[in-house]
């Protein structure tokens, strides 16, 4: 039969050639199927190549044997000799003593010189899941060997090699992984969106490659020297700082403060984009690091404009709280330090959000924290001032009985510096709400309100009066 009518016959025994009894056998189908391949035309070549491609996996722990004669049969290296083996080689150096496991898998690299790139990379893949078999000195060199192979190849396939290699940095030795990394980073690719993804994937392995990896990934992987866009930078950042998960707990603060680090390259929208990222790493620290990570975070905003810090701080305020309860109170002035550095219309805004989450009632802070916050509000303009005191006054109802009073004769001594009309409007609300507050101090608050009645148009202290309990109301004696 001519050569060129023998594919279609070699390509239906092909179809059942899993049936045959071993793998041994499959591979001897695989040999002749290919010595029968050899001076078809180039068509029929490749159509036998793919049949042949199919069935490999059906070679199982010969597949790299099955890998070779497909890849000698692509380039056209198989004579037309009934009797021809292809040349040995290692391909599995778990088989042979640990010291001569490294040059044997120098030799399997030698020998796909001549092969085509995608067959070169396959063999790549096959070798580097032996790795682990070496001995501990010889896995870096081994995986530098198979990296600069493949690193050599096409684009195309350097890169679909390279992210296959990354994914094996866990069977080195922990001393070696950042070595690795840094090997790996120097084959990136030029386009912005290859390098990405690249990067992502390195920085994924990297992270999971031993105890400790999110360090290594952080050494080796500077996203402020990265030539990208700020929206491109924060995905590699965030999936950098993700790795944290995987540091042991004495580890995660030295993490966050690498990652914090980085965040310095990002414009403000690129840092908030990273704080919710990043105070989920910090839920990780241990119960002493927490504060010191949280400060970590909260010092993000220092570079950023008063937009940037207000947004900022909106976020921390939700998370303050989920500190030990003895490290709150630290938390709490750093964040109230910061708002009274913001321009009044946006501190108007903080103290408000503050008062709102505030929780007088709260052993760790106690109601001198509210105190506080009132008096950062003394620099606002007067309707913001006023609005901040009328909230305050609404807390009055959680307050102990002295803290109530003293509340009640700061907010008055505060709201002097107020024109009549927004004095009586805070007058009002203090009014109001010492109706909550345990008899005694209900007295002494009722008292102070009454004393800057005098002050006011009769109009308006008439509205105060009446504001208070009635049994409240009579006048205080001069």
């Amino acid at each position: 039969m001519p050569k060129n009518h023998q594919i279609k016959p070699l390509q239906r025994l092909m179809r059942n050639v899993e049936w045959l009894p071993t793998p041994t056998d499959v591979l001897g189908a695989f040999r002749t199927a290919a010595i029968l391949g050899a001076g078809m035309s180039p068509e029929h070549k490749a159509e036998l190549g793919a049949a042949l491609t199919k069935k490999r996996r059906f070679l199982y722990h010969e597949r790299m044997n099955g890998l070779q004669i497909l890849a000698l049969h692509n380039v056209g290296l198989i004579p037309e000799q009934d009797d021809w083996v292809e040349p040995k080689v290692h391909w599995r150096p778990n088989t042979l003593p640990p010291e001569e496991r490294l040059a044997e898998l120098e030799l399997a690299i030698n020998e796909t010189e001549p092969w085509l790139p995608q067959d070169r990379r396959l063999a790549a893949d096959g070798l580097v899941d032996y790795l682990g078999d070496l001995p501990e000195h010889d896995r870096l060199p081994a995986y530098r060997l198979l990296v600069d192979t493949v690193a050599g190849l096409p684009p195309t396939e350097a890169m679909a090699g390279l992210n296959e290699l990354h994914k094996h940095l866990r069977r080195l030795p922990a001393a070696d992984v950042h070595e690795a990394l840094t090997l790996l980073m120097s084959h990136q690719p030029n386009a912005e969106s290859e390098r990405l993804d690249y990067l992502l994937g390195v920085a994924h392995s990297g992270g999971r490659a031993m105890v400790g990896g999110a360090l290594a990934v952080f050494h080796a992987i500077d996203v402020r020297e990265m030539p990208f866009l700020p929206e491109s930078k924060v995905i590699l950042l965030k999936a950098m700082t993700e790795s944290i998960a995987r540091l042991p707990e004495p580890n995660v603060l030295e993490g966050l403060r690498m990652a914090v680090e980085q965040c310095a390259g990002l414009p403000p929208e690129g840092k908030l984009a990273m704080a919710p990222t990043l105070l989920k790493e910090w839920k990780r620290t241990r119960y002493f690091d927490q504060l010191p990570g949280f400060q970590l975070i909260q010092s993000m905003g220092k570079d950023m404009p008063p937009e940037g810090q207000e947004a900022l701080l909106k976020i921390l305020i939700d998370e303050y709280r989920g500190l030990p309860s003895q490290e709150q109170r630290k938390a709490f002035t750093g964040i109230l330090a910061d708002i009274r550095k913001l321009p009044p219309a946006l501190k108007a805004g903080m103290l408000d959000l503050f008062v709102t989450v505030f929780n007088p009632e709260s052993h760790v802070f106690g109601p001198e924290m509210l105190e506080e916050i009132q008096v950062a509000g003394k620099d606002l303009n007067p309707r913001d001032e006023t609005a901040l005191l009328e909230k305050v006054a609404g807390k009055l109802r959680h307050l102990p009985e002295h803290s109530g009073v003293r509340c009640v004769r700061l907010v008055c001594y505060q709201s002097r510096r107020l024109v009549e009309e927004l004095r009586t409007g805070v007058l009002v609300a203090l009014a109001e709400n010492i109706q909550f507050m345990p008899l005694e101090a209900r007295r002494d608050g009722a008292t102070s309100i009454k004393r800057m009645i005098p002050a006011l148009p009769p109009v308006w202290g008439e509205e105060v009066m009446n504001a208070l309990p009635e049994d409240l109301r009579s006048q205080p004696r001069r």
